[in-house]
């Protein structure tokens, strides 16, 4: 579910400017926040000094920035961009990004039921929360029915780059590039 969050935030953060700032004052309050709560949000407070060993995270968005510009275009202001602009740059940005994600992951659907169709579970597949999420359930049945709203998603492989460079390198995600 959260990547059709992250995905929604994403072009609503892009077509519509009120969402774009509500979705920064949360961010922000989340960045701020986030490790005050560490049974919800399993993370550690970070030194700031202490660089990260390169993990498979930085891997993938080092690979979305070098084949897709995806940090380049994320990190730009949009705010001075007509939406005819911001529109041509994004179709690019996700047509790649959605190349690196297949290669990477091979993401398909978790079911074959098209959104908008009739689903029938079992009392154990309905019980799954990690596949199955209902808006509204108010009994449990030997089977549960109701209308698909998003088919899921599931990664069929795992399949980042490994990182060869040296340990100070570790958090480059892009290097500089210089015209001479």
């Amino acid at each position: 579910m959260g990547i059709i969050v992250a995905i929604r935030s994403f072009w609503g953060a892009l077509t519509d400017r009120e969402m774009n700032a509500r979705l920064a004052m949360v961010l922000a309050d989340f960045s701020a926040e986030q490790c005050d709560n560490q049974a919800d949000y399993h993370c550690e407070k970070v030194d700031p000094n202490v660089t990260p060993g390169r993990s498979d995270a930085f891997e993938l968005l080092s690979a979305l920035q070098r084949e897709a510009r995806f940090i380049d275009f994320i990190k730009e202001s949009l705010a001075e961009r007509d939406d005819a602009t911001v529109g041509a740059a994004a179709r690019a940005v996700h047509d790649r990004c959605s190349i690196v994600l297949e290669r990477c992951f091979e993401i398909r659907s978790l079911t074959n039921v098209q959104e908008g169709e009739l689903m029938t579970l079992s009392r154990e597949e309905a019980g799954n929360r990690t596949r199955v999420q209902f808006t509204n359930r108010t009994h449990v049945a030997a089977s549960i029915s109701g209308r698909v709203i998003h088919a899921g998603w599931i990664a069929k492989k795992f399949s980042i780059p490994h990182w060869s460079g040296s340990k100070d390198d570790e958090s480059v995600l892009a290097p500089i590039i210089v015209e001479n």
